[in-house]
């Protein structure tokens, strides 16, 4: 079965997050995404999403502030996603998606690229 899974930023974009939240249960909604996790009072995400029984699915691992394609950026990438799985496990959600902001002819090659150990900065 199909089920709507909107992104709050994308259609609620200029609506607090708890009024999105409630918007989205009264429609019968169970599902969401969002953005950026660090805009946001993850507790009260939590709190609301447990009270309104609705589940996030995927949130940003990253932002373009931390370009997958830039080696100089990869330290600032890995805190953030670290910091993602944190806040993902606590929301329970299992999929993080990674933005970069530069295109490639090959689209794999910027993930290609971050994930290399040779360019992984400890």
């Amino acid at each position: 079965m199909m089920e709507l899974c909107p992104c709050l930023d994308a259609v609620l974009w200029n609506t607090g997050q708890a009024e999105a939240l409630e918007r989205l249960a009264s429609l019968g909604v169970r599902s969401f995404e969002f953005w950026d996790w660090r805009t946001r009072d993850v507790d009260q995400l939590a709190g609301l999403c447990a009270r309104l029984e609705l589940r996030p699915v995927a949130f940003s691992g990253n932002t373009f502030e931390e370009p997958l394609v830039d080696p100089a950026a990869h330290p600032a990438a890995f805190r953030h996603l670290t910091e993602s799985l944190a806040v993902a496990s606590r929301l329970s959600v299992r999929t993080l998606v990674g933005v970069s902001q530069l295109m490639s002819s090959t689209p794999t090659a910027p993930l290609a690229n971050f994930m290399s150990p040779t360019n992984r900065s400890s």
